[in-house]
């Protein structure tokens, strides 16, 4: 394991707010408090969304779930929180009955359909639930099971803390602001462990393979969210927590695994990465200017160029 660098923490006041948080209760806002407001508690994705564009975020700017958003969910719900399954979600059923053709013909059995009376008014009884197919019930049984034969995983996830929420405040020398950030851990094993220097985080993804794994840490900001997990939580506990790792499983058949640690290289990365994006947050608040996308490298009169990149011209 390696030391911690020798780097002031950046933030204060913080706290360990609990464990098995659910991610709603975790996406909340006080009443009345919007983005653009100094009291909005900035988490980690609120804030790479607002390093991208701040004019987009501060408007109101939401990514789209998608079906891999959607299988995430699933599975941090199936992982992390499964008690809690049965109240979010619902299966559908894989057929319905539908009246004969004519009248006083007998009933007949036809395959789901979200089209029919029947299944709508199915679906409007259980529209306080995530509706999934029994198909995808199944894909997370069998992604379930691969993941548990992993001896590792399992122990891991057997001495660890699940959905921990931790809040703290940022202090920014340039501006004199002070804003609240908050963090929601997925794994923090038990401190006398031999997972004791580690925090963790589930990821599904389209690859699992640790020669293509970098790639997606870097492209989805994961070793921001490290550095910033890694220096919240020690700022709130006072341990010495130098490393974070991933369990990695692929969404599609057969769901395979992998187990990754982030390099110091990548967490220095992502602490520069994070301390920018609030540095530059803590601007926009102060002068209550969201400037949009940067200009492109060629830019005249307010008009950007697009030019090929070295890649496409040897194409």
């Amino acid at each position: 394991m390696r030391e911690r660098p020798d780097i002031a923490n950046p933030f204060a006041a913080a706290k360990v707010v609990g464990a098995r948080i659910d991610p709603e209760v975790y996406r909340r806002q006080e009443p009345g408090v919007e983005r653009g407001d100094p009291r909005f508690v900035m988490g980690r994705g609120e804030l790479m969304t607002f390093a991208q564009c701040p004019s987009r975020w501060v408007k109101g700017y939401q990514s789209k779930d998608t079906d891999s958003t959607d299988w995430g969910s699933l599975m941090d719900c199936r992982i992390l929180d499964p008690d809690q399954f049965e109240a979010k979600y619902v299966v559908a059923p894989a057929t319905y009955l539908a009246d004969g053709r004519k009248k006083g013909d007998p009933q007949v059995e036809k395959p789901w359909n979200r089209n029919a009376t029947f299944c709508k008014e199915w679906e409007e009884a259980h529209k306080d639930k995530t509706i999934i197919k029994a198909t995808e019930k199944g894909e997370s049984d069998a992604a379930l099971t691969f993941l548990g034969s992993d001896r590792q995983i399992c122990e891991l996830l057997e001495v660890s803390e699940k959905q921990v929420m931790v809040v703290a405040e940022y202090g920014d020398k340039d501006t004199g602001l002070v804003v609240p950030v908050k963090i929601l851990i997925d794994l923090v094993p038990a401190f006398a462990s031999r997972y004791g220097k580690l925090l963790f985080d589930l990821k599904t993804s389209f690859t699992a393979d640790p020669a293509r794994w970098p790639r997606v840490v870097f492209e989805h900001g994961y070793h921001v969210q490290a550095a910033m997990y890694l220096d919240v939580w020690t700022s709130a506990t006072g341990e010495d927590r130098v490393e974070f790792g991933h369990i990695v499983q692929e969404n599609f058949f057969p769901f395979e695994p992998s187990k990754m640690a982030m390099s110091q290289d990548f967490l220095a990365m992502g602490r520069e990465a994070y301390l920018g994006a609030l540095r530059k947050y803590c601007q926009c608040l102060a002068d209550n200017e969201w400037p949009g996308y940067p200009p492109a490298h060629l830019c005249i009169n307010g008009w950007n160029y697009a030019q090929p990149e070295a890649w496409m011209i040897t194409k």
